[in-house]
């Protein structure tokens, strides 16, 4: 028995196997329902076992059993299969509310503190970009606050009984945090983490050059409500733009789940999405290019109106360049497996994506840089001293020669 839908699959390099292709065209179909995903046929004979593998590793097992259950294909699944996709998607859910409740309960909590926090991928995105929190998988509470207010959430968190991952007393915070842009907190439950953490006091770090803050980002935040409780959140361009910055310019693991963000941004918009102030943006901080990689990424995979002067930017040498590699690279980690990328290749990469002369310069100034000074996890003795400091910079490029230095793509 055949089931057709239709559309074209032209954009994307033909070397992907066919179980990826269906992954592709089912979620896709998940995500919104005016993609016209074309599944040629369906019939007895596709390995559906390799494609729920697929689906875990690129962490889309939501959008597949959506998919499969909305477009009523899921008579052609082994029961079995669909039985573990449809177990798999209810307890994500379930995690995903609890998520939220958790979140909900440290904005309110930090709100009343006078403490602003705007979240930023894993909620938001579900619910902003998919409209179902259900429908992405997420496990972090990313938020970001003012630096001046790390001690403050840092003390609440601790309040609640969350660990820092790495424990920065307040004397070292000043030499160590400058090189970060999160400090992360984890709450465990009988030896297993429940909840994760992450107050970020600027979307990325220093050496990617990419650090905007929330006052920088101050235009594309709005007041709205999550779940009927009063929060801060982006926009959709700055939704867009925050993902951007996270999936195509610091994610090292891009995956289908990546490319599937950026498409559910673009096409369950409430409103037009204004690509001029994202441009603007853009090349005010030199980061045009990561913006327009990842849109013209989402635009391979599936059918999005474009403005013209956006669309003549897509055809530009360079961005092709950009895009065929990344698509070339995630279509053979799909088949083979992600690799972790070495420090320097992410170095490239970062330089790569950027035009200005002056940001590609302290890239690589302050890839060196991070590699002199101690970070996080080089404080086991977390006793300061004028001491204790200077012998941490004196001895940090001999620890990290073998482990960042040398090491090369995993």
């Amino acid at each position: 028995m055949n089931n057709s839908l239709t559309t074209s699959y032209s954009n994307v390099p033909k070397k992907e196997s066919v179980e990826t292709k269906i992954l592709t065209q089912i979620c896709l179909s998940a995500i919104s329902e005016t993609n016209n995903c074309s599944i040629n046929t369906l019939n007895d004979s596709i390995n559906w076992k390799k494609i729920i593998e697929l689906a875990e590793m690129n962490s889309v097992c939501q959008l597949l059993y959506i998919g499969l259950t909305n477009r009523k294909l899921d008579y052609y699944v082994p029961d079995r299969e669909y039985q573990k996709l449809k177990a798999y998607t209810i307890s994500k859910t379930a995690n995903n509310l609890d998520q939220s409740k958790e979140f909900l309960e440290i904005n309110n909590d930090l709100r009343n503190l006078g403490i602003r926090v705007v979240p930023f991928k894993g909620i938001v995105l579900a619910m902003d970009g998919y409209n179902n929190i259900g429908a992405r998988d997420f496990s972090d509470i990313d938020i970001l606050i003012k630096r001046e207010d790390v001690d403050a959430v840092s003390s609440y968190l601790e309040e609640k009984q969350y660990a820092p991952r790495f424990l920065v007393n307040k004397s070292w915070r000043s030499h160590i945090f400058k090189n970060y842009c999160d400090y992360t907190f984890d709450f465990d439950v009988n030896g297993q983490r429940k909840y994760h953490v992450e107050p970020h006091w600027t979307l990325s770090v220093r050496r990617y050059q990419s650090e905007f803050s929330i006052d920088e980002l101050q235009a594309f935040i709005t007041d709205s409500q999550l779940f009927n409780q009063k929060i801060e959140k982006f926009n959709t361009e700055g939704l867009y733009i925050s993902t951007c910055l996270h999936h195509i310019a610091k994610e090292q693991y891009f995956r289908l789940k990546h490319v599937f963000d950026l498409i559910a941004i673009i096409k369950n918009s409430k409103k037009e999405i204004d690509w001029k102030m994202i441009m603007n943006f853009g090349n005010k901080f030199d980061i045009t290019n990561i913006l327009l990689v990842g849109l013209a990424i989402a635009k391979n995979y599936c059918d999005i109106d474009l403005p013209l002067f956006i669309n003549k930017k897509l055809r530009s040498p360079k961005i092709k360049s950009l895009v065929s590699r990344k698509i070339e690279n995630l279509i053979h980690d799909i088949q083979f497996g992600f690799k972790k990328t070495s420090y320097w290749r992410k170095m490239k990469n970062q330089i790569q994506l950027r035009t200005k002369l002056s940001i590609k310069l302290k890239i690589i100034y302050y890839h060196i840089l991070f590699i002199l000074q101690p970070g996080m996890m080089d404080l086991k003795n977390n006793k300061y001293s004028l001491f204790s400091l200077i012998f941490l910079y004196i001895t940090k490029p001999f620890r990290l020669m073998k482990k960042v230095i040398a090491k090369p793509d995993e």
